[in-house]
């Protein structure tokens, strides 16, 4: 079904870790740890729910085969690496990056924002600190690929 790769275990521990994170950790609790988390657990997370939204579009457009290859996801992980190493290394990037990440978080922080009753909240962009050492957090580029070739292998049931 659509949106598969987003129910494997790996990829629910990986958003976890990067609202948990991102929500908890880091605002009230800064530091090398919090900062690094999800440097490890985005680049795992997000190519698996591009992907999905993909997925999704072409189930929605009725396009068949709606699946994709486990390949499209190794592509959209080096394409959320490069984006990733971009935003970490060079000044422009990270400058667009701030703003388009911000954008693309915005529905869900304004959900939580409207179900806790506080409104809903202006566009931000998120914060970006350019380290070298984040780029550590692309060892896990082929975790994303591994999943999907777990959940187009796995038998179908019905």
């Amino acid at each position: 079904m659509p949106g598969d790769l987003l129910l494997h275990p790996v990829a629910l521990v990986a958003l976890l870790v990067v609202l948990i994170n991102d929500l908890v950790l880091k605002p009230y609790f800064p530091g090398s740890v919090s900062g690094k988390l999800s440097d490890f657990a985005g680049p795992i997370y997000f190519p698996l729910l591009l992907v999905s939204l993909a997925e999704a579009a072409r189930w929605a457009a009725r396009r068949r085969p709606w699946e994709l290859p486990p390949s499209a996801t190794a592509v959209t992980a080096l394409v959320v690496g490069i984006v990733f190493a971009l935003a970490k290394l060079w000044g422009p990037a990270a400058d667009m990056y701030r703003p388009a990440v911000g954008a693309a978080l915005w529905p869900p922080r304004a959900l939580g924002s409207l179900v806790t009753g506080q409104g809903i909240p202006p566009l931000r962009p998120v914060t970006l600190y350019q380290d070298r050492w984040d780029l550590l957090g692309l060892v896990v580029l082929p975790i994303p690929w591994w999943v999907a070739r777990r959940v187009n292998t796995a038998p179908a049931t019905d």
